[in-house]
């Protein structure tokens, strides 16, 4: 179903509020509280921004070490 989201909001720029409104959505039909659903869809968009960074700094380093060549 998450999946099925993601490719119905395709436009939205970042899947801005999309994802987490999804999860949150997804969370509360299998029973449990929208604010899990919410703290975990945050904790998730957390998580990719980090990794993008992680990877922006490696390919940052990366390409500075091959100009100094």
């Amino acid at each position: 179903f998450s999946l099925f989201l993601n490719n119905i909001t395709f436009f939205v720029p970042a899947r801005i509020g999309v994802a987490e409104g999804g999860r949150t959505l997804i969370i509360t039909a299998l029973g449990f509280d929208k604010d899990l659903g919410l703290t975990y869809g945050i904790i998730r968009r957390v998580r990719e921004l980090a990794w993008v960074g992680i990877g922006l700094v490696v390919l940052f380093v990366s390409r500075r070490a091959v100009s100094d060549k």
